[in-house]
């Protein structure tokens, strides 16, 4: 980010994606984001961005189902 003018509208884009689709391709993250504009950057940053926010956010989903799971598992036992 450098001026912070189309910040916005990109998070608004990258929200309304991961809502629809929670681990997109980098074809689909372009196509969305195709609609705004930003002349500071050649948006590989932003694309690169989501892509790191799907994982991080996959791996904490991946955490904490296995961490409710294992307890309940334990209480089972």
């Amino acid at each position: 980010m450098q001026c912070g003018f189309c910040t916005p509208g990109f998070l608004l884009t990258v929200q309304d994606l991961l809502s629809r689709n929670p681990d997109p391709t980098d074809t689909e993250i372009r196509e969305e984001l195709s609609g705004n504009i930003c002349r500071c950057t050649g948006y590989q940053s932003i694309i690169a961005a989501v892509k790191k926010g799907c994982d991080l956010y996959a791996s904490r989903i991946i955490k904490f189902l296995n961490d409710s799971i294992g307890k309940q598992l334990t209480l089972l036992a």
